[in-house]
């Protein structure tokens, strides 16, 4: 998969134009933010394999569907990327994507119900997935 997007109304966050090793991890990807009159995009840079991904943190919340108390929180190791989530008791999600680079630093939040995230999960999974059919040693 080479692009998954999380979409509530009119706000969209697009995970795309993923580049690999040659052991089939993803290496960088870019993110770009969408809302009326708003648009940021940022190069991420996963090459340094250390912790986890939006996969995991979706997947994360995706499975506490009865909801949570507080805000829960992934970042990027280098910062420039950051997904917060918090919940109500109704199955809402109410996520919160921080991106800055250069210079700048933009913010996007939007609404997903419990089945959406499920979905976004699954997506999040496959993009970030390795692409080789057999390791290499």
């Amino acid at each position: 998969m080479d692009e998954f997007i999380l979409a509530s109304g009119h706000s969209k966050l697009a995970f795309h134009s993923p580049r690999f090793n040659s052991d089939g991890f993803i290496t960088y990807y870019v993110l770009t933010a969408m809302a009326p009159g708003f648009n940021a995009s940022l190069e991420v840079d996963v090459s340094c394999g250390v912790g986890t991904s939006p996969a995991d943190f979706l997947a994360e919340i995706a499975e506490a569907w009865r909801g949570w108390e507080g805000v829960k929180t992934w970042e990027t190791i280098e910062g420039e990327f950051e997904l917060s989530a918090s919940s109500d008791s109704a199955g809402h999600y109410f996520l919160k994507v921080r991106m800055k680079g250069g210079g700048w630093s933009a913010a996007l939040a939007f609404e997903v119900d419990a089945g959406e995230i499920e979905f976004f999960s699954k997506q999040a999974k496959a993009f970030f997935e390795c692409r080789t059919s057999s390791p290499k040693f």
